[in-house]
């Protein structure tokens, strides 16, 4: 259950980065970001993940349900930002 968590959480990530992308680069959605460059929004993003991927490790190592209920729901979080991201891009 723990890898399922983690690729869940890495997964949304991607999705949250991909739409994001898409939305600034298509100019039809104002996203609320750090900045309108959608190369330094990735980088941003995939920063996050990393960090939050090695952050989940330690904090499993300690309190494994609590890390895996908390990926998971950081992974439901980001796949929602990115389904949000895809409407707002139409």
């Amino acid at each position: 259950m723990a890898k399922l968590a983690l690729w869940t959480f890495l997964a949304g990530c991607g999705a949250d980065a991909a739409s994001t992308h898409y939305a600034i680069t298509t100019s039809k959605g104002h996203e609320v970001v750090l900045t309108q460059n959608p190369w330094a929004d990735d980088t941003i993003i995939g920063g996050e993940a990393a960090v939050g991927a090695l952050a989940f490790e330690r904090l499993r190592r300690t309190h494994p349900k609590a890390a895996t209920a908390l990926e998971l729901g950081l992974g439901a979080f980001r796949a929602a930002v990115a389904v949000r991201n895809l409407k707002e891009a139409r």
